[in-house]
């Protein structure tokens, strides 16, 4: 089933923040290819899995607010803080260092570094909205994508 992708409008259902070829692209460039060369399907669903972490790794230092706050991916998000041009990211902005940081962690799962187990993507809903989590724990996951944390460490909060 393709990537419904979150473009900065608060996409219904959204499952993602580059579709397949886009998130290939973006690693090819880059000389990494072990992504690319699975099939789309699978790509798909390492792409759901890794959005998925990658936004509970920021998701417990994020100040602000989403632009809606029962929509389920963190962004758009309003006051966040780009490190690097030292700007606040516009409202309707998916930074780039959220797309690099999950294609990274794409790249590292498809070619066995992060261990991938079979755990489910759960949806639970709270006081806040709705929030995604691997079965395994709702913010714990092993960070052994050094690329993606370094992407992701970009992403400043502002207080």
């Amino acid at each position: 089933m393709a990537i419904t992708v979150e473009d900065g409008t608060v996409v219904a259902g959204a499952d993602g923040y580059e579709d397949a070829a886009d998130t290939s692209a973006r690693l090819v460039l880059l000389g990494l290819t072990t992504f690319d060369s699975k099939p789309t399907a699978t790509q798909e669903g390492t792409i759901r899995r890794s959005t998925v972490e990658c936004e509970n790794q920021i998701r417990s230092g994020v100040e602000g607010s989403q632009v809606v706050d029962e929509h389920l991916r963190l962004f758009p998000r309003t006051r966040c803080f780009d490190t690097d041009a030292m700007r606040e990211f516009e409202s309707t902005e998916i930074p780039e260092a959220l797309k690099a940081g999950i294609a990274h962690r794409c790249e590292d799962r498809e070619a066995g570094r992060v261990a991938k187990g079979d755990r489910e993507i759960r949806r639970e809903k709270d006081e806040r909205g709705e929030i995604e989590y691997v079965a395994s724990g709702k913010s714990r996951f092993r960070r052994d994508s050094p690329e993606a944390d370094e992407h992701l460490r970009r992403l400043r909060w502002r207080q």
